[in-house]
Protein backbone atom coordinates (compact mmCIF):
# COMPACT_ATOMS: atom_id res chain seq x y z
CA UNK A 1 0.00 0.00 0.00
CA UNK A 2 2.75 2.86 0.33
CA UNK A 3 3.91 2.32 -3.24
CA UNK A 4 1.64 5.29 -4.56
CA UNK A 5 0.26 6.31 -7.94
CA UNK A 6 0.73 10.23 -8.73
CA UNK A 7 -1.21 11.96 -10.86
CA UNK A 8 -1.36 15.85 -11.49
CA UNK A 9 -3.41 18.62 -13.22
CA UNK A 10 -1.23 21.24 -15.22
CA UNK A 11 -2.76 25.18 -16.09
CA UNK A 12 -2.64 25.32 -20.01
CA UNK A 13 -3.85 28.60 -22.30
CA UNK A 14 -5.15 27.63 -25.82
CA UNK A 15 -4.10 29.42 -28.45
CA UNK A 16 -5.17 30.30 -32.05
CA UNK A 17 -4.41 32.29 -35.04
CA UNK A 18 -7.09 34.34 -36.97
CA UNK A 19 -7.13 35.36 -40.78
CA UNK A 20 -4.66 38.15 -40.82
CA UNK A 21 -1.87 36.34 -38.58
CA UNK A 22 -2.81 37.73 -35.17
CA UNK A 23 -1.66 35.12 -32.40
CA UNK A 24 -4.75 35.27 -29.41
CA UNK A 25 -4.29 33.86 -25.71
CA UNK A 26 -7.69 31.62 -24.67
CA UNK A 27 -8.73 31.98 -21.14
CA UNK A 28 -6.25 28.98 -19.06
CA UNK A 29 -8.47 26.07 -18.32
CA UNK A 30 -6.83 22.84 -16.65
CA UNK A 31 -6.36 19.59 -17.75
CA UNK A 32 -4.54 16.24 -16.99
CA UNK A 33 -0.69 16.09 -16.66
CA UNK A 34 1.51 13.50 -16.09
CA UNK A 35 1.98 10.35 -14.33
CA UNK A 36 3.82 8.21 -12.32
CA UNK A 37 4.54 6.57 -8.79
CA UNK A 38 6.16 6.87 -5.93
CA UNK A 39 6.51 5.53 -2.36
CA UNK A 40 6.03 6.88 1.51
CA UNK A 41 8.54 6.61 3.58
CA UNK A 42 7.22 8.33 7.00
CA UNK A 43 4.30 7.34 8.38
CA UNK A 44 3.09 11.55 8.43
CA UNK A 45 2.60 11.35 4.54
CA UNK A 46 5.94 12.22 3.02
CA UNK A 47 6.89 10.92 -0.38
CA UNK A 48 9.27 10.61 -2.45
CA UNK A 49 9.42 10.89 -6.25
CA UNK A 50 10.69 11.97 -9.54
CA UNK A 51 10.86 15.84 -9.97
CA UNK A 52 9.80 15.15 -13.44
CA UNK A 53 6.63 13.42 -11.98
CA UNK A 54 5.22 16.68 -10.83
CA UNK A 55 6.83 19.66 -13.11
CA UNK A 56 4.22 21.88 -14.25
CA UNK A 57 2.07 20.58 -11.72
CA UNK A 58 -0.85 22.79 -10.44
CA UNK A 59 -2.24 20.38 -8.67
CA UNK A 60 -1.16 16.82 -7.16
CA UNK A 61 -3.21 13.78 -5.93
CA UNK A 62 -1.64 10.63 -4.84
CA UNK A 63 -3.60 7.42 -4.95
CA UNK A 64 -3.06 4.91 -1.82
CA UNK A 65 -4.17 1.41 -3.05
CA UNK A 66 -5.73 -0.89 -1.21
CA UNK A 67 -4.84 -4.77 -1.91
CA UNK A 68 -6.62 -7.84 -0.57
CA UNK A 69 -4.47 -10.64 0.83
CA UNK A 70 -3.67 -12.07 -2.76
CA UNK A 71 -1.91 -8.25 -3.43
CA UNK A 72 -4.63 -7.58 -5.99
CA UNK A 73 -5.99 -4.10 -6.16
CA UNK A 74 -9.28 -3.52 -4.99
CA UNK A 75 -9.39 -0.12 -4.78
CA UNK A 76 -8.01 3.25 -4.14
CA UNK A 77 -8.17 6.31 -1.70
CA UNK A 78 -6.68 9.93 -3.01
CA UNK A 79 -5.08 12.37 -1.41
CA UNK A 80 -4.36 16.28 -2.16
CA UNK A 81 -0.21 16.49 -1.95
CA UNK A 82 2.15 19.15 -1.75
CA UNK A 83 5.53 19.61 -2.39
CA UNK A 84 8.23 19.65 0.09
CA UNK A 85 11.32 19.75 -1.33
CA UNK A 86 12.50 19.55 -5.17
CA UNK A 87 16.01 18.68 -6.40
CA UNK A 88 16.03 18.86 -9.96
CA UNK A 89 19.86 17.90 -10.18
CA UNK A 90 18.81 14.82 -9.01
CA UNK A 91 15.48 14.30 -10.58
CA UNK A 92 14.02 14.12 -6.91
CA UNK A 93 11.20 15.37 -5.15
CA UNK A 94 9.34 14.73 -1.36
CA UNK A 95 5.75 15.32 -1.09
CA UNK A 96 3.52 15.98 1.78
CA UNK A 97 0.06 13.97 1.90
CA UNK A 98 -2.91 16.88 2.87
CA UNK A 99 -5.04 16.02 6.01
CA UNK A 100 -8.35 14.27 4.82
CA UNK A 101 -11.12 15.93 6.85
CA UNK A 102 -12.86 13.01 6.95
CA UNK A 103 -10.27 10.65 8.66
CA UNK A 104 -8.75 13.08 10.44
CA UNK A 105 -4.76 12.32 11.66
CA UNK A 106 -3.75 9.30 10.01
CA UNK A 107 -0.98 7.50 10.10
CA UNK A 108 -0.04 6.02 6.64
CA UNK A 109 1.81 2.79 5.79
CA UNK A 110 5.45 3.56 4.58
CA UNK A 111 8.53 1.48 3.23
CA UNK A 112 11.98 2.90 5.47
CA UNK A 113 14.80 3.40 3.02
CA UNK A 114 17.83 1.00 2.59
CA UNK A 115 20.95 1.29 1.48
CA UNK A 116 22.71 0.92 -2.11
CA UNK A 117 26.01 1.09 -1.18
CA UNK A 118 26.84 -2.34 -1.45
CA UNK A 119 24.98 -3.69 -4.59
CA UNK A 120 26.61 -5.97 -6.82
CA UNK A 121 25.99 -6.36 -10.61
CA UNK A 122 23.97 -9.57 -11.32
CA UNK A 123 21.90 -9.23 -7.97
CA UNK A 124 18.26 -10.02 -8.22
CA UNK A 125 15.96 -6.65 -8.15
CA UNK A 126 12.26 -5.91 -7.71
CA UNK A 127 10.40 -2.71 -9.48
CA UNK A 128 7.20 -1.39 -8.30
CA UNK A 129 4.95 1.13 -9.68
CA UNK A 130 1.92 1.86 -11.29
CA UNK A 131 2.18 2.55 -14.98
CA UNK A 132 -0.21 3.30 -18.24
CA UNK A 133 -2.94 3.40 -15.28
CA UNK A 134 -3.17 -0.59 -15.21
CA UNK A 135 -3.09 -0.10 -11.67
CA UNK A 136 -0.15 -1.92 -9.25
CA UNK A 137 2.41 -3.37 -10.69
CA UNK A 138 5.61 -5.60 -10.09
CA UNK A 139 8.30 -6.35 -12.61
CA UNK A 140 11.61 -7.93 -11.63
CA UNK A 141 15.34 -8.41 -13.19
CA UNK A 142 19.21 -8.23 -12.41
CA UNK A 143 21.20 -5.14 -11.06
CA UNK A 144 22.68 -4.59 -14.97
CA UNK A 145 25.06 -1.78 -14.26
CA UNK A 146 26.02 0.80 -11.42
CA UNK A 147 27.47 4.35 -11.91
CA UNK A 148 25.80 5.05 -15.34
CA UNK A 149 25.61 8.48 -16.50
CA UNK A 150 22.76 9.52 -18.55
CA UNK A 151 21.38 12.95 -20.27
CA UNK A 152 17.42 13.63 -19.71
CA UNK A 153 15.66 16.97 -21.17
CA UNK A 154 19.54 18.68 -21.78
CA UNK A 155 20.43 17.84 -18.28
CA UNK A 156 23.28 14.62 -17.58
CA UNK A 157 23.01 12.93 -14.31
CA UNK A 158 25.39 10.70 -12.63
CA UNK A 159 25.56 7.61 -10.80
CA UNK A 160 22.70 5.73 -11.77
CA UNK A 161 21.73 2.06 -11.53
CA UNK A 162 21.41 0.41 -14.91
CA UNK A 163 18.63 -2.43 -14.35
CA UNK A 164 16.37 -4.74 -16.63
CA UNK A 165 13.31 -5.23 -14.94
CA UNK A 166 10.42 -3.18 -17.07
CA UNK A 167 10.36 0.57 -16.24
CA UNK A 168 7.51 1.98 -18.46
CA UNK A 169 5.50 5.23 -18.31
CA UNK A 170 3.91 5.47 -14.89
CA UNK A 171 6.59 3.92 -13.29
CA UNK A 172 8.84 7.05 -12.61
CA UNK A 173 9.36 7.80 -8.84
CA UNK A 174 8.65 4.27 -8.28
CA UNK A 175 10.64 1.81 -5.62
CA UNK A 176 13.26 -0.39 -6.41
CA UNK A 177 13.59 -3.25 -4.20
CA UNK A 178 16.50 -6.24 -3.65
CA UNK A 179 14.97 -9.57 -3.24
CA UNK A 180 15.13 -9.31 0.43
CA UNK A 181 12.55 -6.50 0.15
CA UNK A 182 14.91 -3.33 0.96
CA UNK A 183 14.41 -0.72 -0.80
CA UNK A 184 17.77 0.52 -2.87
CA UNK A 185 16.43 2.72 -5.53
CA UNK A 186 13.73 4.93 -7.50
CA UNK A 187 13.07 3.99 -10.84
CA UNK A 188 13.47 6.79 -13.17
CA UNK A 189 13.86 6.33 -16.92
CA UNK A 190 14.00 3.63 -19.87
CA UNK A 191 17.15 4.47 -22.48
CA UNK A 192 15.67 5.72 -25.96
CA UNK A 193 13.82 2.55 -27.78
CA UNK A 194 13.87 4.42 -30.69
CA UNK A 195 17.82 3.65 -31.36
CA UNK A 196 16.41 -0.16 -30.48
CA UNK A 197 16.95 -0.62 -27.01
CA UNK A 198 15.57 -3.24 -24.93
CA UNK A 199 15.85 -4.15 -21.28
CA UNK A 200 17.74 -0.62 -20.35
CA UNK A 201 16.32 0.83 -17.31
CA UNK A 202 17.37 3.26 -14.62
CA UNK A 203 17.12 3.89 -11.05
CA UNK A 204 18.12 6.65 -8.55
CA UNK A 205 20.61 4.78 -5.71
CA UNK A 206 18.56 4.77 -2.30
CA UNK A 207 21.79 6.91 -0.74
CA UNK A 208 21.24 9.47 -2.90
CA UNK A 209 17.46 9.60 -2.22
CA UNK A 210 18.74 9.64 1.66
CA UNK A 211 20.93 12.99 0.94
CA UNK A 212 17.94 14.35 -0.46
CA UNK A 213 15.47 13.61 2.69
CA UNK A 214 18.41 15.18 5.23
CA UNK A 215 18.51 17.80 3.69
CA UNK A 216 15.12 18.86 3.24
CA UNK A 217 14.60 17.96 7.13
CA UNK A 218 18.05 19.15 8.36
CA UNK A 219 17.63 20.31 12.13
CA UNK A 220 18.41 24.20 12.52
CA UNK A 221 21.02 24.89 15.10
CA UNK A 222 20.05 27.92 17.10
CA UNK A 223 23.08 29.49 19.25
CA UNK A 224 23.11 32.18 21.48
CA UNK A 225 19.82 33.41 23.60
CA UNK A 226 17.01 32.26 22.78
CA UNK A 227 13.66 33.76 23.74
CA UNK A 228 11.28 31.07 21.60
CA UNK A 229 9.39 33.86 19.98
CA UNK A 230 9.09 35.11 16.47
CA UNK A 231 8.18 39.29 16.15
CA UNK A 232 6.25 40.86 13.40
CA UNK A 233 6.19 44.67 12.94
CA UNK A 234 2.90 46.53 14.28
CA UNK A 235 0.48 48.82 13.24
CA UNK A 236 2.71 51.84 15.41
CA UNK A 237 5.95 50.10 14.44
CA UNK A 238 6.15 48.10 17.78
CA UNK A 239 7.14 44.47 18.36
CA UNK A 240 4.20 42.14 17.89
CA UNK A 241 4.21 38.29 19.08
CA UNK A 242 3.66 36.44 15.89
CA UNK A 243 4.16 33.36 17.19
CA UNK A 244 4.88 31.55 20.37
CA UNK A 245 7.06 28.48 20.20
CA UNK A 246 5.38 25.42 22.57
CA UNK A 247 7.86 24.62 25.28
CA UNK A 248 10.16 27.87 24.73
CA UNK A 249 10.20 30.76 27.40
CA UNK A 250 8.16 33.53 26.07
CA UNK A 251 5.41 30.22 26.24
CA UNK A 252 6.49 29.69 30.10
CA UNK A 253 6.63 33.08 30.91
CA UNK A 254 2.98 32.84 29.61
CA UNK A 255 3.30 35.62 26.57
CA UNK A 256 0.83 34.17 23.84
CA UNK A 257 0.35 35.53 20.01
CA UNK A 258 -0.75 39.40 19.47
CA UNK A 259 1.16 40.20 22.37
CA UNK A 260 2.77 43.72 22.44
CA UNK A 261 6.32 43.50 24.39
CA UNK A 262 8.31 46.60 25.17
CA UNK A 263 11.00 47.90 28.10
CA UNK A 264 9.94 50.21 30.35
CA UNK A 265 11.81 51.57 33.38
CA UNK A 266 14.52 50.04 35.17
CA UNK A 267 14.42 47.51 32.19
CA UNK A 268 10.81 45.61 33.76
CA UNK A 269 8.90 43.89 30.90
CA UNK A 270 6.00 45.45 30.23
CA UNK A 271 3.01 43.52 27.66
CA UNK A 272 0.38 45.22 26.54
CA UNK A 273 -2.88 42.37 24.97
CA UNK A 274 -3.90 43.94 21.55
Amino acid sequence: PAVVSIRTNQIVKRSWFDIWGYRHMGEPYERDGGLGSGAIFHPKGYVITNAHVISRASKIFVGIPKLNEKGREVSTHEHRALPVAIDIENDLAILRLMPDPEHGIERFPYIPLGRSNDLMIGEGIIAMGHPFRLGFTVTRGIVSGLNRSLELGGRKFDDFMQVDAAINPGNSGGPLFDITGRWIGVNTAIYNRAHGAEGIGFAIPADRVRSLIAKAFKRRVITGDWLGIEFEEGSRSEARVKRVFPKGPAAMAGIAAGDVVGWGRNCRRRIRRS
